[in-house]
């Protein structure tokens, strides 16, 4: 088998399972069998995601490097820029959320904890996927090779399907005030009108 396909499958697993054991009744059963009102639950997901996407970077880094065009001293600047504009994005996403909760190491707020449109939330309803797309775009731009290639590629398959899953719990938790965020603030781009005018206010 392709390693390219190996990869793409790897990735295709690692996706479903982040959506599988993200699905309300797993997750319900699984924090109630391990304890600590779902923390445990949440630092084990965590760390399971982690070794998972370490070893799907490891991976595609033992494969042959095939450039699909050579990089360049423009390219890896701006490979850097993505990089780093979306590692901000990412860090900021978690303080939001509250990085030690978001792991499992504390406690977070419970479910029907009123919506919250503050932050980055104000223009991205998911600025964390974002941030993820930047660092991925800016590490093709750095190195430009068919592996990188096929996680960009994977990546951008999952977020419509993702980015629907979480949605639908959030308006389960939020009913129609999560519908009327949804319809004012972009998923993925920020509108440069909207936060221009309320630069302005």
């Amino acid at each position: 088998m392709s390693p390219y396909l190996q990869l793409l499958l790897l990735w295709a697993a690692f996706y479903a399972s982040h959506s599988l054991l993200a699905t309300p009744v797993l997750k319900n059963k699984l924090g109630a069998f391990l304890g600590r009102e779902g923390q445990n639950y949440r630092l084990a997901y965590s760390l399971f995601s982690a070794f998972f996407l370490f070893y799907l970077l490891l991976f595609g880094a033992s494969i042959p490097a095939i450039y699909l065009f050579p990089p360049q001293e423009t390219s890896t600047y701006i490979g850097y820029m993505l990089a780093t504009f979306g590692t901000i994005l990412v860090v900021k996403s978690f303080k939001h959320l509250g990085a030690a909760a978001f792991l499992g190491i504390k406690e977070g707020p419970k479910v029907g904890t009123a919506l919250s449109r503050k932050g980055l939330h104000a223009h991205l309803r998911h600025p964390m996927y974002a941030g993820a797309l930047l660092i991925l775009a800016g590490f093709f731009s750095y190195l430009p090779t068919a592996a990188v290639a096929c996680h960009v590629i994977a990546t951008i398959l999952y977020l419509p399907i993702g980015i629907w899953l979480e949605e639908r719990k959030l308006i389960l938790e939020f009913g129609e005030a999560y519908r009327q965020y949804r319809r004012e603030v972009p998923a993925l781009l920020p509108n440069p009108v909207r936060i221009f005018q309320n630069s302005k206010r």
